[in-house]
């Protein structure tokens, strides 16, 4: 897994793309919604599939908190749905979102909880 920044510095040597685009990889990509099909664009250039997963995480582990996921020819509309601050994460694990998704189930654990009065 990958950790990179949406955004690079004016006096930067660029993106290494081919790096970037490599199957079976997963990229974490934090700062990218404003550049998401710039960043969807170079990977399909560069040979990652258009419909590798994706997830974009917007307001992560807040209690609203939501997960839009597709594939990467859409980032870039999933990214501008999204509230911020989001992570974008491209790779094959977005595909075990349902089984992972454990700031959901508790989160729904906490709202059936707080429903419950207790009268002593």
């Amino acid at each position: 897994m990958l950790f990179i920044t949406g955004h690079c510095q004016a006096d930067s040597q660029g993106i290494d793309w081919p790096s970037l685009a490599r199957a079976r990889q997963t990229l974490a990509i934090y700062m990218g919604t404003v550049k998401a099909a710039e960043i969807a664009a170079g990977l399909i250039e560069h040979g990652r599939d258009a419909a590798t997963p994706v997830a974009v995480i917007g307001r992560g582990t807040r209690q609203d908190q939501q997960v839009l996921t597709g594939t990467l020819e859409n980032l870039e509309a999933l990214a501008a749905a999204a509230p911020t601050p989001a992570l974008l994460v491209i790779g094959e694990v977005v595909n075990l979102h349902g089984q992972l998704a454990w700031f959901q189930h508790s989160a729904q654990q906490g709202a059936r909880e707080s429903a419950v009065v207790t009268l002593a």
